[in-house]
Order: structure tokens, then C-alpha cells, then sequence
């Protein structure tokens, strides 16, 4: 049998017992909240202010299903982001675009309008626009940690051209696009794969000790002549030209059927006393990435179903082909791009906010 503990309160030690025994025993309270009511436990934490506990908290863990779905989910790919929002997109879900993080990010269970209830805006998909593989090897190999020019050896040089080969690309270029617009205002000529491979395997077996630079004047090409120490005499005799510029075709952001672009690479070198330094130069490079994040946000804005979009696309092709058609007295049907369903990817078709996710 328990007996009832009597407590002395004559004293200052017999009321502070007493009062003490009343705060720190639980009070369970049923509170309205939302559409039912809530019992919570009140009890009085360890520094002596009150902690309120759901009664439902205590039972979450033994409970068949959450009472609402929350956390982030990080995905890899543009793909994988737009399925599975897709998958788990509400009548108020939105997509946050934050261009300074370079990261998309679906708030599935986000507010309503104004008159519309707030929402814990807690069930998430992200993706952060990652470089490709190609990109970054070039970035790696050509600019240092705070951002200056990386300088290479002769030949750690030869062996990144002779490596990365396949990263250049040749043929025409697009008039007006950012790599021919580099090589007009400079005058320059884009160099093809098989003057890379000549240029870089023969500089590969020089001698880096001695070098000498050889501008043309009436032309301004440049070559390079090489000697070895203690040697009156060249190499083979000859100098060896050097390329300006070359162009990369690779793609910006990492995942499959991303988009190649034609970046044009700048070709420079400093002679020393230790021999020929090199370095690549690529060009406009933060347009490159801003341009590739913007083609992905036009694919996100899509709507989910796109044959309505893309019979709008094609009757707009349509009417441009036939205007050009009319324009043009020898023009034919030939000249009129074939009428089949241009192939558009999906998108989400939710709103995207150029902004920063609330936290």
C-alpha cells in the first residue's frame, strides 16, 4: 500500500516542495486546432519553462502511414527532376529557379493563392544544373582555384590536346553564334583536329629548353623555333606554326541528350628561361552555362503533354515556310521543311519563380 507523503509547509523548504510538486505534474489538454481537436501533454522541461507535447507525436512511430509527406529529395539529372515532379506535382505546386546557386527546386505542397490555406511547403524535389564530365576536365585544366589562367608544361599541354581530342570539334560554324563571332572580330581561323594533332605530337618531341618566336609580319602568323642546348643546330630546321584557336563541341550540363555547344578556346603561350609555357583560354564561358540553364528552364516550363504545343509549333513553321516560299519566285516545295511533329520533351508545366525557395 502507498501512502500519501505529507509535506510540511510551515517552512520556505515546505512551500517550495509544494509548489514544486504541482508544476511538474502532467497536464493533458484538448485544444481546437484546424478541423479536430488536439490533446497535447503539458509537462515542465528540465529549465523549468513548459514543453507541450501531441499526444499523436507519441504514437507516430507505431502509426501505418505519415500524416503528410516532408523532405527534400535530390535528384541528378533534369530528366529524373522533371519525372518525378511529375509524379508528385499538386494543383498548387510551383518550381524556384535560384540562378545564383544554379538549383531548381519543387515545392510540391506550397501555398494556395491568397484565398486560398497556407500549406507547410516542406514536401521537396531539387536539382542542382551540374557541369558535364567534358566541361570540367577543361576547366580543370585551364583556369586555378581562384580563377587566373593555369599555366602548363610543353608537355603536360600535348598530352591534354592529344587526351581531350575528342572534344574538338570542326566544321561550319553558326553565323552570329558566340565562337564565330570570336573568330571574325580577331580575324582568326579556327584550327581542324588534324593541325591539333600534327602541331601537338611534333611540339611533344621538341626540345623545351631553347625556344625563339617567329611573327610574319605581312601576315601575322606565328611560329615557334626551337634549338637545344648545346647544339648550334635546330631540331629539323623548320618552325612550327601555332594554332590561335580551336573549337570544343561538347555539352554544358551533365545528363543525357544534353545540348553540345561551340565553344571557341583561345591558344596562348609565354617563352622563359625555363621554355615555352602554355595556356587555353575559354571563351565566354559564363554565357555558355546561362545560356544551357535557360534552354533546361524552357523544357521544366513545358506543359507534361506537348502535342497540342508541338501542333502549334509546327503550324508556325508552317506559315513561315510558306511566306518564304511566296517571297521567292524560283522557290519550290523542296524549299518547305517536310511536315512531320517536331519530337518535344516534356515539362512539368508549372509555374517557375526566378528566386530563392523560402526556407
Amino acid at each position: 500500500m502507498i501512502e500519501e507523503t505529507k509535506i510540511d509547509t510551515s517552512s520556505n523548504v515546505g512551500a517550495a516542495l509544494a509548489f514544486a510538486s504541482t508544476v511538474t505534474e502532467p497536464l493533458v489538454l484538448t485544444v481546437p486546432f484546424e478541423d479536430a481537436d488536439e490533446t497535447i501533454i503539458v509537462t515542465t522541461g528540465s529549465d523549468g519553462g513548459a514543453e507541450i507535447t501531441p499526444v499523436r507525436d507519441l504514437f507516430a512511430a507505431h502509426a501505418s502511414a505519415p500524416e503528410r509527406r516532408a523532405g527534400t529529395i535530390m535528384v541528378h539529372d533534369l530528366a529524373s527532376f522533371i519525372a518525378h515532379v511529375n509524379r508528385d506535382k499538386r494543383p498548387d505546386s510551383v518550381i524556384f529557379c535560384d540562378v545564383h546557386s544554379r538549383r531548381l527546386v519543387a515545392v510540391l505542397d506550397f501555398h494556395g493563392p491568397a484565398d486560398k490555406a497556407p500549406r507547410f511547403g516542406q514536401d521537396r524535389i531539387a536539382y542542382g544544373f551540374e557541369l558535364s564530365s567534358q566541361i570540367r576536365a577543361w576547366i580543370e585544366a585551364s583556369t586555378n582555384r581562384d580563377g587566373s589562367a593555369k599555366s602548363m608544361d610543353q608537355k603536360t599541354f600535348s598530352r591534354l590536346i592529344d587526351d581531350r581530342l575528342g572534344d574538338v570539334g570542326e566544321g561550319s560554324l553558326e553565323p552570329g553564334s558566340l565562337a564565330a563571332e570570336f573568330a571574325r572580330r580577331r580575324g582568326i581561323k579556327f584550327a581542324a583536329i588534324s593541325d591539333l594533332i600534327a602541331f601537338t605530337r611534333t611540339i611533344a618531341a621538341k626540345s623545351t629548353t631553347e625556344s625563339e618566336e617567329i611573327v610574319d609580319e605581312n601576315t601575322g602568323d606565328v611560329s615557334i623555333q626551337y634549338k637545344k642546348r648545346g647544339d648550334l643546330k635546330t631540331n629539323d630546321g623548320n618552325p612550327i606554326a601555332v594554332p590561335q584557336a580551336f573549337v570544343l563541341r561538347i555539352p554544358i550540363l551533365n545528363g543525357l541528350g544534353a545540348t553540345e555547344y561551340n565553344i571557341a578556346v583561345r591558344l596562348r603561350y609565354d617563352i622563359d628561361q625555363r621554355g615555352l609555357a602554355w595556356r587555353v583560354e575559354l571563351h565566354a564561358l559564363d554565357k555558355y552555362v546561362q545560356a544551357a540553364i535557360e534552354e533546361a528552364l524552357v523544357i521544366v516550363r513545358r506543359p507534361e503533354d506537348t502535342t497540342q504545343l508541338a501542333a502549334d509549333v509546327l503550324a508556325e513553321r508552317d506559315a513561315c515556310a510558306e511566306v518564304a516560299a511566296s517571297n521567292d519566285a524560283d522557290a519550290t516545295h523542296d524549299h518547305i521543311r517536310a511536315r512531320s511533329l517536331p519530337s518535344l520533351p516534356g515539362g512539368c508545366g508549372l509555374p517557375v519563380y526566378m528566386a530563392t525557395p523560402p526556407a
